[in-house]
């Protein structure tokens, strides 16, 4: 079962360092530029918590070890001014995605509906992979359709 985080969440150090490790291993893998900074990654994260625009959730073990983590954004739509969610980051431990990836991602949309937004954003990361099928057909059985493709320059 997911966990929304708190605030309270974020004060603790055991919590903290676990976002940290599972942010740094997102970062090394999705072969993102820059070096991974924690702090800002929990400062952000507390920022928008704070704010109520925002929303973390997580799965862990019986330790407290996190399996996987998804975050929304409330914000508007640039062009018509509606409310949208959109997702920040979404990222499952390898060991864990064929389970905890899909209630992560219920609990996003659960918060989405929540607050009455039609509109949803998800993104997908290509961590070097060849064949996305797997992730496009998940995002179409939830009714998503592919709508556009970044590229990062790092120089």
């Amino acid at each position: 079962m997911s966990e929304r985080v708190t605030l309270d969440c974020l004060e603790e150090q055991t919590f903290r360092d676990e976002v940290a490790r599972l942010g740094k291993l997102f970062h090394e893998e999705s072969g993102r530029p820059g070096v991974f900074n924690a702090e800002y990654v929990l400062r952000v994260i507390k920022g928008l918590l704070l704010s109520g625009y925002g929303a973390m959730f997580v799965i862990r073990n019986d330790e407290g070890t996190l399996l996987g983590t998804v975050c929304g954004v409330l914000a508007p739509d640039i062009f018509t001014g509606d409310a949208l969610v959109s997702e920040l980051f979404w990222f499952v431990d390898p060991a864990h995605r064929g389970s905890a990836g899909p209630r992560l991602f219920r609990a996003l949309v659960e918060w989405k509906e929540s607050l009455n937004v039609r509109c949803m954003m998800m993104a997908h990361l290509h961590f070097g992979q060849s064949d996305d099928s797997g992730i496009e057909a998940f995002y179409e059985r939830h009714g998503f359709k592919k709508l556009e493709t970044s590229y990062v320059r790092d120089s």
